[in-house]
C-alpha cells in the first residue's frame, strides 16, 4: 500500500513528510474515528452544545443586546454587540485575557475580533460548562459591567 501511496524517493526520507500519510498517524485517525462513533459524539455533542447555548443566554441576560450567543454543537461564539467606551474588539481580547488567566482558553473570532470563540473539548461535562459560565460572566463584569 505504500509503495501505491508514496512517490518514489529521491534520496529524501519520505516516510516523515507532513503531508504523506504516515502509517501511525493513519492508525491513530482510524481509531479516533471508530471511538467517535462508539461514543455518539455528534448526537452527544448536539445535546450538550445546545443546553450550553441555553444556558449561556441565560447568564448574559443582564448585558442585554450587548451581547448575542450563537453557535452550532459546541462550537460557540459570544458576539459582543455595543460596547461601551472601548470597541468590541478591544473588549474580546481583554476577555479573553482575563480567561485565559483563570484557566480557560478563548480566542478572538469574528470578522473585527468581536466574538470570542468557544470551542471545548468534544467531552466536556455539565460541570465544567456551568464552571466556564461562571468565568465568563464574572470576568466580562469586570470589563463591561452589566
Amino acid at each position: 500500500l505504500m509503495d501505491e501511496a508514496w512517490p518514489p524517493s529521491q534520496g529524501e526520507a519520505i516516510h516523515t513528510s507532513t503531508y504523506l500519510g504516515h502509517p501511525v498517524g493513519c492508525a491513530m485517525a482510524l481509531a479516533q474515528l471508530n471511538l467517535l462513533r462508539q461514543l455518539d459524539i455528534a448526537q452527544s455533542t448536539r445535546k450538550s452544545g445546545s443546553a450550553w447555548m441555553k444556558e449561556l443566554k441565560e447568564a448574559m441576560k443582564p448585558w442585554g443586546d450587548r451581547v448575542h450567543i450563537r453557535g452550532r454543537g459546541l462550537m460557540i461564539g459570544i458576539e459582543i454587540r455595543k460596547g461601551s467606551k472601548e470597541s468590541n474588539d478591544d473588549i474580546v481580547i481583554k476577555w479573553t485575557t482575563k480567561l485565559l488567566h483563570a484557566g480557560i482558553i478563548a480566542l478572538p473570532e469574528g470578522d473585527q475580533g468581536e466574538v470570542l470563540g468557544l470551542s471545548p473539548p468534544l467531552i466536556i461535562s455539565k460541570k465544567q460548562m456551568q464552571y466556564a459560565t461562571k468565568l465568563l460572566t464574572k470576568t466580562l463584569n469586570q470589563i463591561l459591567p452589566q
